[in-house]
């Protein structure tokens, strides 16, 4: 079925959803219920679907300039449920997740943990050790806990400490949550510098203040999702793609270049939805995957938003820091000057800091406006060669970065600091120099909210992750089920349970709300109970 343009809704049309925003939770929506048997219309502002999901091509070579990590890959249940893999979505997932490169050496973590154990043996045997029985832990947790509460309907605080009482790696779970970052890896008593970096790197990028107390999960999420994390073969765009291409298969119908102004309430029922030219969309259901301030304070009228939601969205708070992205397609293969095996093959490369001090410094930074040339190196195309031309290789830098920066524009500043982030990626390779640069593309984080206006202040997930914006309580208590308030009004998305990152979950939880409450046909098999 062709998408539908703006011609072709010249008279109220009438549908039983209408979904605002084609972000990865939008699209995995639409999905789920038009499988369901509904006729749904997916609303975008922009004229084209993924959100996140950008692939831009570049004279052959291709920058994901936002998602690249897939976190859980095939693990998350749209995947198989969706059959994303006949639809073009493919991952690739190296042995090799993260390089540290420190003092001229380098130390490599793998998603194998007994492999990463004597990787870390050649530096400290007691720290092996200490890391092994952490990852264990981890694991265990995020298999019987995290994962299933990810793809479940939040339960209130008090249900889910009853839940985790019963479970066996409750205990671990309840001692860590109410750590900082900083105290998770310190209860391991783990002491090499370059292995303490490289766990504060990979968990606290997202968004994680290392001194945060009370998010010990969320860091364990993060280290978890970046040590077996993949690439989508072809670009982070072919995962949108791939649910573009399958929801249009089954009939939904979808509205590019379009602005939601207002979602039409009467008597506290929802009607629909008014687009800014002032045409209408009739609807049964009306679901908002965009975020909350824009939700509660922009699209519904003050007079149908309940306290909890108007607290919510007045109160919202934005993740402390954004990021600064560096994209460049340099010619050749690049050479490392570690001696390590396979480290040329590492997912990340973990580059510019000096040890654990340096990265404090560069998140006291951020909140001062002074960014760090230290961060995440990634080289795609190493992992997956369609990601480049023929005898080239893609690299994307990304480090912490304030929005505003204290004594500058981004526009003035973005490509000295990219050129100081080069001068990272080239001081630990052999082979790369300012001559062996074919394109360079600088993407600050003003350019994020540019790009995508849900992104406010280049947002990572939607807003901050913090004890009174996560699980039961993000948005609000009375929103937290994925439904609002007012009847057939419901939220999605990334400002809502579990939060950012390309999960899929905010969507594959939505739909089995929105098609019990609608009496469609639930054709999946939910996997996780809430």
């Amino acid at each position: 079925m062709e998408p539908v343009h703006h011609s072709r809704l010249t008279r109220m049309a009438k549908y039983d959803v209408v979904i605002i925003g084609a972000g990865p939770n939008g699209l995995a929506l639409a999905n789920y219920l038009t499988k369901a048997g509904a006729k749904v219309m997916l609303v975008e502002k922009r004229f084209d679907v993924g959100g996140s999901l950008l692939t831009e091509d570049f004279a052959g070579s291709r920058y994901n300039l936002h998602a690249l990590y897939m976190p859980l890959g095939e693990k998350i249940p749209p995947y198989s449920d969706l059959g994303l893999s006949d639809y073009g979505c493919q991952f690739a997932r190296p042995e090799a997740q993260a390089t540290v490169h420190l003092d001229g050496s380098s130390l490599t973590l793998y998603t194998d943990n007994e492999r990463t154990q004597e990787s870390i043996s050649k530096v400290s045997v007691p720290d092996s050790k200490r890391f092994s029985e952490m990852m264990k832990a981890i694991d265990s947790a995020m298999a019987e806990v995290i994962i299933p509460w990810i793809y479940s309907t939040p339960l209130p605080s008090e249900k889910f400490r009853e839940r985790l009482s019963k479970k066996k790696s409750g205990k671990f779970l309840q001692k860590i949550s109410k750590m900082s970052p900083l105290q998770v890896i310190d209860h391991y008593g783990l002491e090499t510098d370059a292995l303490r970096l490289a766990l504060l790197v990979l968990g606290c990028t997202w968004g994680l203040d290392p001194a945060q107390e009370d998010s010990g999960i969320a860091f364990m999420s993060f280290l978890y999702g970046m040590l077996r994390a993949s690439l989508v073969k072809g670009g982070s765009y072919l995962l949108a793609s791939s649910l573009y291409k399958q929801a249009i298969t089954g009939g939904m119908q979808i509205l590019v270049g379009a602005e939601v102004s207002r979602i039409d309430v009467e008597r506290g029922v929802a009607k629909g939805v008014e687009l800014s030219d002032g045409r209408k969309i009739a609807a049964k259901a009306v679901v908002s995957t965009v975020d909350v301030p824009s939700t509660f304070l922009k699209l519904l009228e003050a007079g149908y938003v309940s306290k909890a939601m108007m607290s919510s969205a007045m109160k919202w708070q934005w993740d402390p820091w954004s990021l600064f992205q560096a994209h460049w397609t340099v010619s050749g293969k690049p050479e490392f000057r570690s001696s390590e095996d396979g480290v040329e093959g590492s997912l990340v490369h973990i580059a510019g800091y000096r040890g654990v001090e340096d990265f404090l410094r560069s998140v006291s930074g951020t909140y001062e406006g002074k960014p760090f040339p230290a961060g995440l190196l990634s080289l795609p195309s190493l992992i997956d060669p369609s990601q480049a031309a023929k005898g080239m290789t893609v690299a994307k830098f990304t480090t912490i970065s304030p929005f505003r920066l204290s004594n500058a524009s981004w526009d003035d500043f973005k490509d000295e600091f990219a050129e100081q982030c080069f001068g990272v990626w080239s001081g630990i390779t052999k082979n790369v120099t300012e001559s062996s640069i074919r394109w360079r593309y600088a993407y600050p984080p003003t350019y994020i909210e540019m790009k995508l206006s849900n992104a406010f202040r280049g947002s990572i997930n939607g807003g901050a992750i913090t004890p009174e914006q996560t699980g039961y309580l993000r948005p609000s208590s009375d929103c937290s089920s994925y439904r609002t308030p007012i009847k057939g009004v419901y939220v999605c998305g990334a400002s809502v349970h579990p939060g950012g990152g390309v999960t899929l979950a905010g969507g594959y939880n939505a739909s089995l709300v929105i098609a019990k409450d609608l009496g469609l046909r639930v054709w999946w098999k939910p996997k996780y109970r809430p």
